[in-house]
């Protein structure tokens, strides 16, 4: 089972490597079961594969701004293709950074083109 990485670990300041399919580290459906389970236990909204020692971009997330999808999953590999330009203010926490929230004004839809097993591309 995966374990939650906490500040000052060094890790969570690391460069990830592109998850590789071909020869991954752990079975990507693995990976995103077991980091949704942690991340619904520790009450987040999204966990990095960095926070759990995972070197490889990959990450899960809730989806509450995502219509039509209601349960979390995972990406694989993001690339920022946009952003909707409307903004909403939400408190911002960090599992791996317990001890600070704040306040912020951001984007309320990133566009990710991603990989994964099942979805290509949004």
């Amino acid at each position: 089972m995966l374990k939650l990485i906490k500040s000052p670990n060094p890790f969570l300041q690391k460069k990830l490597s592109d998850f590789d399919f071909n020869n991954p580290l752990i079975n990507p459906r693995d990976l995103e079961e077991q980091m949704i389970q942690l991340m619904v236990e520790e009450n987040g909204r999204g966990l990095a594969a960095s926070q759990v020692g995972i070197d490889a971009r990959a990450f899960v997330i809730k989806t509450e701004y995502l219509e039509g999808v209601t349960t979390p999953f995972a990406l694989f590999n993001p690339i920022l293709v946009g952003a909707d330009q409307e903004l909403i203010q939400d408190y911002e926490g960090c599992l791996s950074f317990p001890i600070y929230f704040y306040l912020l004004k951001e984007l309320k839809m990133w566009l990710y083109n991603f990989l994964t097993e099942i979805i290509k591309s949004i």
